[in-house]
């Protein structure tokens, strides 16, 4: 599903603020989240991600209404959510554990918040049905938790929060428990699942490969704060911060100290030019791994390989060059050795220059 400027506003945060009181162990008060405004559209996803204790999960429980904002006001389709309990908002949650009931079979677990409206037994079995449907779930749905694999456990989750019928999903890290070898094709699920049915989403994780595969937007958060919400591919490319730039992505993008000389940044042995003159005199410099050229011999500074990482379609290298470490990433099963000479330089034109006196905000 596309989803334009123009598409109304769904789930709007202006101006959220929550600080919670410390205790014995750390005393002092502690703001989860400040200032937070983010606008949701119908029909979009925004990944929120972050490193742990940035406010992704508080973020979710104020739009669930399991916890209420110090300062600013969420609307919901136009509705202030303030005093509003979380039953009579709509809003449906699916969590990171599945929290599936193990003595009920996957009709049972499904129709439960349904039944807990006390919706008639014919509406439940209708909603029950066309959700299964949707999921690929009808032959399952006499079965109980402990015999259903992790991926239909997952579509059994989503289906309690399908039959709801909610103007917004909100996915608290929902695969972080998954095996690694079943992460990929379970996201991969989830988000043809997402997109296929429309639905406006608040998907918080920490996997920033997950974000950039699942959100139409990705929202990144620190201590608290919104730094970024763009495309992934805004979010790769243009980086709002050193921070965003070092946490997307991988291999991580190496960051270098430099200094200004006239119209080019002098990072080490290596010269970068792109729009330098407009930055300040000390500047840290980011270089995307794919953007750091590793060759047997040519132009280049002199180096040597630290580290060999073939991971299959790509091969990720550590380079020491002269006092500096680069990382690297090429195409494919590089063949080279820890310890051979080898030649480094940098891609023309696409280093990022950052400013250390404003919290490493991007220059240009």
């Amino acid at each position: 599903m596309s989803v334009t400027a123009d598409a109304p506003e769904e789930l709007v945060l202006a101006g959220v603020s929550r600080v919670y009181p410390g205790g014995e162990r750390e005393p002092g008060a502690h703001a989860a989240l400040t200032g937070l405004s983010l606008t949701v559209r119908k029909g979009e996803v925004i990944a929120v991600v972050g490193p742990s204790g940035c406010g992704k999960s508080t973020t979710l429980r104020l739009v669930a209404g399991l916890d209420e904002p110090d300062q600013g006001t969420i609307h919901l389709a136009g509705r202030p959510m303030k005093g509003i309990p979380p039953q009579d908002r709509d809003v449906a949650m699916v969590f990171q554990g599945y929290a599936l009931y193990p003595q009920m079979t996957a009709r049972e677990i499904m129709e439960f918040p349904l039944r807990m409206r006390k919706a008639p037994p014919a509406e439940r079995a209708r909603a029950v049905d066309e959700a299964a449907s949707l999921l690929g779930l009808s032959r399952l749905l006499g079965r109980r938790p402990d015999q259903l694999s992790g991926g239909e456990r997952q579509r059994v989750a989503m289906g309690r929060a399908i039959v709801r019928k909610p103007r917004v999903f909100l996915f608290d890290e929902p695969l972080s428990n998954v095996d690694p070898s079943l992460r990929e094709e379970l996201r991969q699920e989830l988000g043809s699942l997402v997109r296929g049915i429309g639905a406006t989403a608040l998907y918080v994780t920490h996997d920033h490969a997950e974000a950039l595969s699942l959100g139409d937007r990705v929202a990144v958060l620190r201590a608290g704060r919104l730094l970024q919400c763009d495309t992934p591919r805004a979010l790769y490319e243009t980086p709002s911060t050193e921070f965003v730039g070092a946490f997307v992505g991988s291999p991580r993008m190496n960051l270098l100290d430099g200094e200004r000389d006239g119209d080019s940044v002098s990072v080490g042995p290596f010269r970068v030019s792109r729009g330098a003159a407009s930055v300040p005199h000390r500047v840290r410099v980011g270089v995307r791994p794919e953007d750091v050229t590793v060759s047997d011999d040519g132009v280049g500074v002199e180096g040597t390989l630290v580290q060999v990482e073939p991971i299959g379609a790509e091969t990720h290298l550590v380079v020491e060059a002269r006092g500096l470490t680069l990382r690297a990433r090429r195409a494919g099963f590089d063949l080279r050795r820890r310890g051979q000479a080898v030649r480094v330089s940098l891609v023309p034109g696409r280093a990022h220059f950052f400013d250390p006196s404003r919290d490493g905000a991007r220059c240009i």
